[in-house]
């Protein structure tokens, strides 16, 4: 058998990404501003986990705001939420504090609908990811009425 013959074009291959390096780095960045502006049109910049959502409360003094079915948010919410359910948030936005943001809390769908309402009065608000499941989850304060 013939001795293997050593392939340069790794070599070559290498020369041609560092000789294009900022052609390189154009396109990566060209590429990740495209992906965050897909992502913001369409709300997950939106979303906290439960340690991005005790961050909004504490730092900006956030207030909690449960979109869900009232047998829901009556069989247990975080405390301190203000309940209004998601099909009478129309009419309730002129009840909500505009100098906050607001954590909603809520099915992906409720908090979707919720946010598109909210922004659309200029009210800053996010979603919390996982819900009340995952505020329950995270050991954070909950009430039952």
């Amino acid at each position: 058998m013939a001795a293997p013959i050593i392939d340069l074009r790794f070599s070559m291959n290498t020369d041609f990404f560092l000789q294009n390096s900022v052609w390189f780095g154009a396109a990566i960045a060209s590429g990740s501003l495209l992906a965050y502006s897909y992502w913001r049109e369409r709300g997950l910049t939106e979303v906290l986990g439960t340690v991005g959502a005790i961050q909004l409360i504490n730092r900006e003094h956030g207030q909690l705001l449960d979109v869900r079915p009232a047998k829901q948010y009556a069989n247990g919410h975080a405390s301190g939420a203000k309940h209004i359910e998601l099909n009478q948030l129309s009419t309730a936005l002129s009840q909500l504090d505009s100098k906050h943001p607001w954590l909603v809390i809520g099915s992906e769908t409720e908090a979707g609908r919720a946010l598109k309402l909210l922004k659309g009065r200029g009210l800053r608000a996010y979603a919390l990811e996982g819900g009340h499941n995952a505020w329950v989850q995270a050991g954070l304060p909950v009430t039952r009425d």
